[in-house]
């Protein structure tokens, strides 16, 4: 290369604007490396708040058009946490270590599993979720206790 190139004739800001872009490029891959591990976050997330009784924080990661078999929506889902809340379901629990199975499918994701291991056993989550905007929320889940 001389020295009248176009990478000598560039400016530093603009070299490190190419380097930032090839870098992000490399870290967001096609085959959804990226979105796996924010998957996992959220499914890390939910298993800790539900451990530590934090319900309301945990409803965050539910989406508003939250819908399954044993809570037809998110309000009922909250009420079945205001009920855990005062029967103790959750008390002295703590995040069952598994390791989890994500698949990405259509813009829709599935974690488990996902558990939870207190004093009346373990819950253990099949969590199904879509992105909306820049996170992903749960769109329904499937509880099975042992």
């Amino acid at each position: 290369m001389t020295k009248n190139s176009a990478f000598h004739r560039a400016t530093p800001l603009t070299l490190a604007v190419i380097a930032c872009t090839a870098l992000a490029g490399c870290a967001t891959t096609t085959n959804g490396a990226s979105d796996e591990a924010q998957l996992l976050q959220v499914a890390r997330t939910w298993q800790d708040r539900l451990a530590d009784e934090r319900f309301r924080r945990a409803l965050r990661l539910v989406s508003s058009d939250f819908s399954s078999r044993a809570w037809p929506d998110k309000d009922a889902l909250s009420d079945y946490f205001d009920v855990a809340r005062e029967r103790g379901f959750f008390l002295n629990s703590a995040v069952d270590e598994r390791e989890q199975a994500v698949t990405i499918e259509n813009g829709q994701a599935r974690i488990y599993p996902v558990g939870i291991r207190g004093n009346l056993g373990t819950a253990v989550f099949e969590l199904s979720l879509r992105k909306e905007k820049s996170n992903w929320k749960i769109t329904s889940l499937v509880m099975e206790l042992y």
